[in-house]
């Protein structure tokens, strides 16, 4: 009996795996547009602090709605509540990051007002943005979904966020060889087995693949290109994605020469 040719190869478009990135990050998305603002939190974000200390019942109260939100997915890292009244952020552990770099004697004093992903989301005409790929305090890629919080006269308050894993995100389980990585190079997320040693040394998809390449795809927005990639002359299929603020990136299932850098 024929059982047909082994080991036949299966092309899935670069489409395939854009839209598993958008289609999970639509589910976190989904959950802050629906999270019911209480009115404690509104409390917590217009009340005057005194001694800053957070003993308030409204502190209280609203730390158990970031603990409940969290809960709603094993995905999310964290959630947090930027409050600018203290140009603090807090998390579901109740801890405050302005405290935080006080206690520590800090050079820097954390302001929420001054941090990237607090000013991109209250600038943002949408009322919910997603902040770009950064290493949080664990070491891990992660991707902050924000929500603004608005009182009645359509002020800010303050900003509702969940911190995201970059690989649940980007979770991929068939095989293909799968790497995402900001403008500059740097490596955020690898499905590749064999370039885990490249990565690790180099952590620059400018050591894999030619300058010319490099900046070939981000004059396009989709489409291949042909690069000698670790040794091997192949395809590579590749994307931007939120804005063009890194790219998805697919490449041959073959087997590569793992150059020593």
């Amino acid at each position: 009996m024929n059982m047909g040719p082994k080991n036949k190869k299966v092309n899935i478009p670069i489409d395939y795996y854009e839209n598993i990135i958008m289609e999970n990050l639509n589910v976190f998305i989904d959950l802050l547009s629906s999270f019911e603002l209480t009115d404690s939190i509104i409390t917590f974000l217009t009340s005057p602090d005194k001694t800053y200390n957070y003993k308030e019942i409204e502190y209280e109260e609203t730390i158990c709605k970031l603990k409940e939100l969290k809960a709603t997915n094993k995905n999310i890292f964290i959630s947090f509540l930027g409050v600018p009244r203290n140009n603090d952020c807090i998390d579901n552990f109740g801890h405050s990051r302005l405290l935080r770099s006080i206690e520590d004697k800090r050079d820097t004093i954390y302001d929420v007002n001054k941090r990237q992903w607090y000013i991109d989301v209250v600038n943002d005409e949408k009322e919910i943005a997603i902040s770009k790929p950064y290493i949080a305090e664990s070491g891990s890629y992660v991707i902050s979904v924000l929500r603004k919080i608005r009182d009645s006269k359509g002020e800010v308050l303050g900003v509702l966020g969940l911190d995201v894993l970059f690989y649940s995100l980007a979770k991929i389980k068939n095989g293909d060889n799968i790497i995402v990585f900001m403008h500059d190079g740097t490596i955020i997320y690898n499905s590749h087995p064999k370039l885990k040693y490249i990565i690790e040394k180099q952590n620059n998809i400018l050591y894999m693949i030619s300058y010319e390449v490099f900046t070939q795809m981000f004059e396009e927005s989709k489409g291949f290109v042909i690069d000698d990639f670790c040794g091997n002359k192949q395809n590579i299929e590749f994307c931007t994605l939120f804005d063009e603020r890194f790219m998805l990136l697919k490449t041959e299932k073959s087997h590569l020469k793992v150059k020593q850098w």
